[in-house]
């Protein structure tokens, strides 16, 4: 009889005499053992005098309804960007999103035991994506992203034009002027939307790594916004292959620190190329996903300043036959660098 089968043998004829006060107390007194240090001192920031006052705190806080009030204080001590990070206390999505858990790129549990400000967390991500041939970042404020999914779960799809250069000896023999000498090479977007993240702080790992709570720390029972990630396909690939084509960008907005922090974090992944003698290059310039991203603010930000790209949003889905490529191509030049 193999070692398993014992052990398994051994649990089902024994588990029954072990009374499950016992149990709870032996789990109880092990927590306590290895955590004693930091339950004292965390009881002693907080003022309280035992664990069960400690727990109700911090149920209560995560049920408080205060306004978010100013950043969190500037830390000294920052999270380096090129160190290798510890493995993160955070636990991992369980979900089906096929999305990188923002865990696996950033150490969460160390962001969080060091208050971090806004600005800082924009200079980390900026610095880590800086080493990262393929990538590009941004980071956006919560409102502008809330803004744009709302805007994107009505539109989820459009098409986006990209300018070109057309070469002397191809350019029409009645072509004068800069715009006759353009081409537009164009790109089908499609919109996913994926389980709003829990606030990290949620996490029962912070218990001790959270600094004492203030007036001014958000509240976590408010939920995060969708994560959300835009696929980026040459429109001559997708019409051959359909869901099929290869997308050459992919724009992920990460929603993990929305309400901690009023940040969503943008990243950009450019698909390598698989054409011979291209190794270490990639499907689109890095120019090319840059102009893409900012084209999206362009037409789905929903202000009035993006009041016309919403309207060709519109007639893209609702009157399709209306649709005018021309008035998209002039829009869509208007103010992006080229």
């Amino acid at each position: 009889m193999s070692l398993g089968r014992i052990h398994s043998t051994y649990l089902r004829q024994n588990i029954g005499h072990i009374r499950p006060g016992v149990v709870r107390r032996c789990i109880s007194t092990s927590y306590e053992e290895k955590y004693g240090e930091k339950l004292k001192r965390r009881l002693d920031e907080e003022g309280l005098r035992s664990v069960s006052e400690l727990k109700a705190k911090l149920v209560e806080r995560t049920k408080s309804p205060e306004v978010v009030g100013q950043p969190m204080r500037p830390s000294v001590a920052g999270s380096t960007p090129n160190e290798a990070p510890a493995k993160p206390i955070v636990k991992e999505r369980k979900d089906s999103s096929p999305v990188k858990p923002l865990s696996s790129i950033l150490n969460l549990s160390k962001l969080f035991s060091t208050p971090h400000t806004p600005e800082q967390i924009t200079a980390l991500w900026t610095a880590y994506h800086a080493s990262k041939p393929g990538c590009l970042s941004a980071v956006i404020p919560t409102e502008t992203y809330e803004r744009m999914i709302t805007s994107a779960k009505l539109y989820p799809s459009f098409v986006l034009p990209l300018e070109r250069t057309i070469p002397p000896d191809q350019a029409p023999a009645d072509a004068t002027t800069a715009v006759e000498k353009k081409a537009h090479e164009f790109f089908y977007l499609e919109w996913g939307f994926h389980p709003p993240p829990p606030d990290p702080r949620s996490d029962p790992a912070f218990l001790f790594d959270l600094p004492p709570a203030t007036s001014s720390t958000p509240p976590t029972d408010q939920m995060n916004p969708h994560t959300s990630s835009l696929l980026f396909t040459p429109l001559a690939e997708y019409k051959i292959r359909q869901s099929f084509a290869t997308p050459f960008l992919v724009l992920t907005h990460y929603t993990d620190l929305a309400r901690s922090h009023g940040v969503v974090l943008l990243r950009g992944d450019r698909t390598p190329s698989t054409t011979q003698g291209n190794e270490g290059k990639f499907s689109m310039s890095l120019t090319d996903a840059q102009v893409l991203s900012l084209l999206v603010q362009k037409f789905w930000l929903g202000t009035e300043e993006s009041q016309r790209g919403r309207e060709l949003l519109e007639t893209f889905h609702i009157q399709p036959k209306e649709f005018k490529w021309e008035e998209l191509i002039e829009y869509a030049n208007l103010g992006v660098p080229t």
